[in-house]
C-alpha cells in the first residue's frame, strides 16, 4: 500500500445572518480534504433587492491557501486561491433558479447553474463551475423536529450527483 487515501471528502458549516440595514451576510467554513486544508468564504447580499432577480458579491477562500481554485488551463496560481466574485440569481416559478456569475482567480470564467423542483421534496441541479459540468438530485427529508431555539426547525437533506461528469458524490446536510 502506498499510504495514499483512496477517497476524499469535504465538510462545511454555513451560517447566514441578517445584518440589519446592511443586507444579508453568509459565511461558510469548509474543510476540503483529509489533509485538513480549509477555506473560509463570505458572501454579502445588499439590502433592498426586490423582484425575481437578486445579486450578491463575495470572496471564496478569504485566507487564500485552501486550494479552491479548481483545475484547468489558464495559468491559475495554485499558491493563492482567494477569488472575488459577483453572482446574480433569477428566481422563477415553482422553485426554478438560474444563477450566473464571474470574478477573479477561480471565477475568471463565467459560472452558473439551473435548479428546479421536480416534486416538493426533490430538486434537480445542473451547473458549470467555469471548468466542468456537474449535476445532481437533492432530496429534502423535511422537518425532523424542533430546535431548542424558539421557532427554528430541525431538518435534513441529501444530495447525489456527478462532478466533472464522471465522479459520483453524495452529501448529507442538517439545518437548525
Amino acid at each position: 500500500s502506498s499510504g495514499e487515501s483512496k477517497g476524499n471528502g469535504t465538510a462545511q458549516f454555513t451560517v447566514g445572518l441578517p445584518v440589519g440595514k446592511f443586507g444579508q451576510a453568509t459565511y461558510t467554513f469548509m474543510v476540503l480534504s483529509g489533509k485538513l486544508d480549509n477555506a473560509g468564504n463570505l458572501t454579502w447580499t445588499p439590502p433592498g433587492q426586490r423582484g425575481p432577480v437578486t445579486f450578491g458579491v463575495g470572496v471564496q477562500d478569504i485566507g487564500g491557501g485552501g486550494g479552491t481554485q479548481g483545475e484547468g488551463p489558464g495559468g491559475l496560481d495554485p499558491g493563492n486561491s482567494r477569488s472575488y466574485f459577483i453572482v446574480g440569481t433569477y428566481q422563477g416559478p415553482q422553485g426554478l433558479h438560474v444563477s450566473l456569475g464571474k470574478g477573479s482567480e477561480r471565477f475568471q470564467r463565467v459560472f452558473g447553474n439551473v435548479s428546479a423542483n421536480l416534486t416538493p421534496s426533490l430538486k434537480a441541479v445542473v451547473e458549470h463551475d467555469g471548468f466542468n459540468w456537474n449535476a445532481g438530485l437533492g432530496f429534502d427529508f423535511g422537518k425532523l423536529g424542533q430546535s431548542p431555539r424558539a421557532g427554528a426547525e430541525l431538518g435534513a437533506s441529501m444530495f447525489l450527483g456527478v462532478i466533472r461528469g464522471k465522479y459520483a458524490y453524495w452529501s448529507i446536510g442538517f439545518r437548525f
